[in-house]
């Protein structure tokens, strides 16, 4: 398991699998019934997600949370 700086990759992970999914920030905010902006500030590292919304996120993404922070890598 190779560590990373933590939260160094949130932007770039949260926007990736969602680009994957082939889903915008709204239809991706509307699954967990947040705005989609909030999903943007997410992505953009200007929101810090309580630990339920990133536990949510990882298990919809399939990933593991950690990955999904970017403190670890796949």
């Amino acid at each position: 398991m190779q560590l990373t700086s933590a939260y160094g990759e949130v932007r770039n992970r949260v926007g990736q699998l969602r680009h994957e999914k082939g889903m915008t920030e709204e239809e991706l905010g509307e699954v967990f019934g947040v705005t989609g902006s909030l999903i943007r500030n997410i992505e953009c590292r200007r929101n810090e997600p309580r630990v339920e919304m990133w536990h949510a996120l990882a298990n919809y993404f399939d990933v593991h949370v950690w990955y999904l922070m970017g403190i670890i890598e796949e």
